[in-house]
């Protein structure tokens, strides 16, 4: 069967497994993607066969969030405290008691955790 020739105008019609592929995952992947507001509203059924227009894949396709990317702010994936949990809340409190006005940055900065950890050790102590 001779290969059709790629449609520039991205009107082409992609079912899920080309979808997936568009994307560079897996069709169970694609699965999870598909329910969001960029393509789930340029959903087709074709003979009860989902399909996408190839441009609404590819506008989602580049402001996705992938494998190894962080919110702003955050620490990236697989990246520990460098303070025990258990050892948190005492050292937040420590420094708390040396500086009562300090921020909760020099804190995070000083001892090497999340945001999030020094705030919830602050708010329980």
């Amino acid at each position: 069967m001779p290969v059709l020739p790629a449609d520039e105008s991205g009107e082409d019609l992609l079912n899920r497994r080309e979808a997936a592929a568009n994307c560079g995952v897996g069709v169970t992947t694609w699965n999870t993607y598909k329910r969001d507001c960029t393509v789930a509203g340029r959903l087709l059924l074709v003979g009860e066969v989902e399909h996408w227009p190839r441009h609404a894949v590819r506008s989602f396709r580049h402001p996705r969030p992938g494998r190894g990317s962080h919110r702003v702010g955050s620490r990236p994936q697989g990246s520990g405290n460098l303070v025990p949990r258990e050892q948190i809340l005492d050292r937040v409190t420590e420094g708390l008691n040396q500086d009562p006005v300090v921020t909760a940055t020099a804190i995070v900065a000083e001892l090497g955790i999340a945001a999030q950890r020094e705030q919830a050790a602050a708010s329980s102590g």
